[in-house]
């Protein structure tokens, strides 16, 4: 593994008006455009919604960590997955990203249910093992969920995929 920089930052910061910088993600933005191949970690205590979605877009970090979340475990699971490649999200960001798409893509309990299973690779015919509902509902609702996550466009596998791309799963 070849040298590779990491950097914490807290969406918290105090503002420095000399340098344009209201926050932690201006700071972040900052070390994206210097040292674009700098890992870099957010952390915050912030879980609302909107703070948690501006600064994924704006940044789009490596590490994304609820300060509550975090622990010596956490920690270095987090330094581990990140500097593998991978990204690294705290059980409280990945809840707010699930509950924003689920919102997003209005989206029931069925529907995620439904999700679940074709994860497990349950076939659309066998659902009805687990869900209450006919074949003939499953196989509406998993049209609806296609259509919402693909633009209609892909199988079981491409829906799994993208439910756990946007962190559905």
């Amino acid at each position: 593994m070849k040298d590779q920089n990491l950097a914490f930052v807290d969406i918290s910061l105090p503002t420095y008006p000399a340098q344009n910088l209201c926050s932690g993600i201006d700071v972040a933005k900052l070390i994206r455009y210097y040292f674009p191949a700098c890992k870099i970690v957010v952390l915050t205590m912030h879980s609302e919604p909107a703070i948690v979605t501006t600064a994924l877009q704006e940044i789009n970090p490596e590490g994304f960590i609820l300060k509550n979340d975090i622990n010596t475990a956490s920690l270095i699971a987090a330094y581990q997955a990140i500097m593998m490649g991978a990204t690294f999200y705290s059980s409280t960001i990945n809840k707010v990203q699930k509950e924003n798409a689920i919102k997003r893509l209005n989206l029931d309990a069925i529907d995620c249910h439904i999700l679940t299973l074709l994860d497990k690779k349950i076939k659309t015919k066998d659902m009805s093992n687990h869900i209450d509902l006919s074949l003939s509902a499953i196989e509406k609702r998993k049209t609806n969920i296609k259509n919402r996550l693909l633009k209609d466009n892909g199988n079981n596998a491409a829906i799994v995929i993208h439910a756990k791309k946007i962190r559905l799963l």
